[in-house]
């Protein structure tokens, strides 16, 4: 029925040091570093002083961006003893330090009933300070459409780039909640279907999960499997394969879709039918200098450098450090930085060899891979020459980031850097003027 013309790459897996590894749960810090979105005094406000004592969901921040607004919460019970600017990738952000008493103090929230309404939902997910890792502002801004809008739910657990097995390890470990909140949220949406989607190379949780669907008599909840082909456990290839139409640059909701990932899931699990807030996340730490790499549920607010000491990883700053998999993730500026909430990998490797770029030789390689059929020299192009205007010709905002441009590229040009930058600078051109074309 979803059958189609598979596209992608067969990456090296590198998954084996972990993928039969258990989670493990680390031991929270003395000190955890709770980011606030923007500067403090700029689009958040700060709820807390130094002395103040919080418990877990504690509200640190709210973050506001138009009508939506974002809760920053404790994942420790402590004392507020300060700020701290950390580098983020959001760039220099001012964070919040609690200092952990370690004694787990929390207010539960009464979980919500089997007759719970879309706006339940929102505000369950709201007060436990669930903030999405998606391509929408928060898990709040998804959820917050009215019954009958959304005809398909979308929780991701494949992973097609190498190294990281945390989806994997929590659809394995958790398949009972994992496909008891799909069919829940898909019955608050009353949407036809809810897909589970995994790696079909990924044997022991397509088996875990199938079997649970089995158990719990479920016929609107499937276990949808792909070939392990990068990067086709992007959101927008998942989406095509049922809605056929959709598009990079479209939202997910306009579509008539909530996307998100097991580990988020898991979390809504948490506050709808235990009323936890959110405080943890699984996040596979490997690479090839990690000694002792493992999948491990950490609270948020963990400093990397942390994460790295816990699996005996050498800290040299020659090595690199990566947030993500080694096709689509971000080198870390800073290790005594806090983890993205949204994070599932670091990657820790030895000193790579510097690829020194030359000019273009006209292969169109990065054409033909491109799995949204751009030109990613044009955009490159464009970019150096500062033509934003292009922007629509070149359809760039369709560009999914998968890095596939530069891995293939025989001049070492990093077309998909130059892409990247190129959307950044159109999306700050129209942001700044309000309207669709303000470059032109």
């Amino acid at each position: 029925m979803f059958k189609e013309k598979e596209v992608g790459i067969k990456l090296p897996r590198n998954k084996e040091r972990t993928e039969n590894k258990p989670i493990e749960i680390k031991k929270p810090d003395e000190f955890l570093y709770f980011p606030v979105h923007g500067r403090l005094g700029r689009n958040a406000k700060i709820f807390v002083e130094v002395g103040d004592k919080v418990k877990i969901g504690s509200v640190l921040a709210i973050y506001y961006f138009g009508n939506i607004k974002i809760n920053i919460t404790s994942s420790v019970s402590g004392e507020v003893v300060g700020f701290k600017e950390v580098d983020t990738f959001r760039g220099i952000q001012d964070a919040v330090i609690v200092k952990n008493d370690f004694l787990d103090t929390e207010d539960l929230m009464e979980p919500l009933k089997d007759d719970a309404t879309v706006a339940d939902l929102v505000k369950q997910c709201r007060e436990a300070g669930l903030i999405g890792t998606d391509n929408s502002l928060s898990t709040n801004k998804q959820f917050s459409v009215r019954k009958g809008e959304i005809s398909y739910i979308f929780i991701n657990g494949a992973e097609c780039e190498g190294y990281s097995t945390a989806f994997s390890r929590v659809l394995i470990e958790y398949a009972e909640e994992i496909v008891k909140i799909a069919e829940y949220v898909r019955k608050i949406y009353d949407s036809k279907l809810a897909f589970i989607t995994m790696v079909e190379d990924d044997t022991e949780a397509v088996e875990a999960i199938n079997n649970e669907i089995k158990k719990q008599k479920l016929d609107k909840v499937i276990g949808f499997t792909i070939p392990n082909l990068y990067p086709q456990d992007d959101s927008g290839f998942l989406i095509r394969k049922v809605l056929k139409s959709y598009k990079t640059s479209e939202s997910y909701s306009d579509a008539g879709v909530l996307f998100s990932d097991v580990s988020t899931y898991k979390a809504v699990y948490d506050a709808v039918f235990k009323g936890l807030h959110f405080k943890e996340r699984v996040v596979t730490v490997t690479g090839d200098i990690v000694k002792n790499p493992k999948n491990l549920s950490m609270r948020t607010g963990t400093l990397i450098s942390s994460l790295l000491k816990e699996c005996d990883t050498p800290i040299n700053s020659e090595n690199n450090y990566i947030d993500g998999g080694p096709m689509m993730g971000r080198n870390i500026n800073d290790l005594d930085s806090p983890i993205p909430k949204q994070s599932s990998t670091i990657l820790a490797l030895p000193p790579l060899k510097k690829r020194k770029e030359s000019a273009c030789v006209k292969c169109s390689g990065c054409v033909v891979i491109c799995p949204v059929k751009l030109m990613p020299i044009k955009i490159a192009t464009a970019y150096r020459k500062r033509q934003y205007s292009k922007y629509l010709e070149y359809n760039s905002l369709e560009c999914m980031d998968c890095g596939l441009c530069s891995f293939m590229c025989p001049s070492c040009i990093d077309l998909a850097r130059e892409v990247r930058e190129y959307n950044n600078k159109v999306e700050e051109l129209r942001d700044g003027k309000n309207q669709k074309c303000a470059i032109l």
